[in-house]
């Protein structure tokens, strides 16, 4: 007698969602081979000192980066390495005050790994504020007052740097003496070589001769 064997097939629906868990794995494992790593680059950072308030600068260049990459820079000031005070495509930063930063610079592709490289710096603050003495003449005769500054530290302007506004309006001028004044209250103003303006008050006395005959 002839024996049958029964040959149980697999549905054909659970072959099916195999199959496609299957191809789901491999096109995972594709993708996240084909997120290629961007090449290691260099980072230079250039500082420009601060000579008057707040016209420090950072200028930025990189080497080796992937010609289609872009390059982002943040920028942090000390003590703050957390919060960004800037963040730019551009190749530098104006604008900043002495003190010790730090770039991070960011390079990014599309279907790429991005990465990063940071750089200390320190802009260096070398201004020199301003100050000046004022002495004077008092009058005794008809416009016979004088005023004169005498610069302590910082840098007049080189032309019509000094003004003076009151019981006379003189100025501005290159001069750092007035003559010829009437008595009375004025206020010199001397502006720097960063275009910042100091003022100091001044009060000329009238003295009236006494004439005995």
């Amino acid at each position: 007698m002839k024996k049958n064997t029964l040959i149980k097939k697999k549905p054909f629906g659970k072959v099916f969602q195999h199959t496609s868990v299957l191809l789901l794995f491999l096109l995972v494992n594709f993708a996240m081979q084909a997120q290629a790593t961007l090449p290691t680059f260099s980072l230079s950072v250039t500082p420009s000192a601060e000579t008057c308030r707040n016209n420090g600068a950072l200028a930025f260049s990189t080497s080796g980066t992937d010609p289609g990459a872009t390059v982002t820079y943040a920028i942090y000031k000390a003590p703050n390495f957390t919060t960004a005070i800037s963040t730019t495509t551009s190749n530098s930063l104006t604008g900043l005050s002495g003190g010790g930063y730090r770039i991070t610079a960011t390079q990014s592709k599309a279907g790429h790994t991005s990465n990063s490289q940071v750089r200390n710096v320190n802009i260096d603050s070398n201004v020199s504020l301003l100050s000046f003495t004022v002495t004077k003449t008092d009058v005794t005769c008809p416009n016979s007052g004088v005023i004169n500054v005498k610069i302590n530290s910082g840098t007049p302007a080189t032309t019509n740097a000094y003004k003076i506004t009151g019981s006379m309006n003189v100025g501005p001028q290159s001069s750092s003496s007035f003559t010829g004044l009437s008595g009375g209250s004025y206020v010199v103003s001397v502006t720097d070589n960063c275009g910042e303006v100091v003022t100091q008050t001044v009060t000329l006395t009238t003295f009236t001769p006494n004439v005995v005959f």
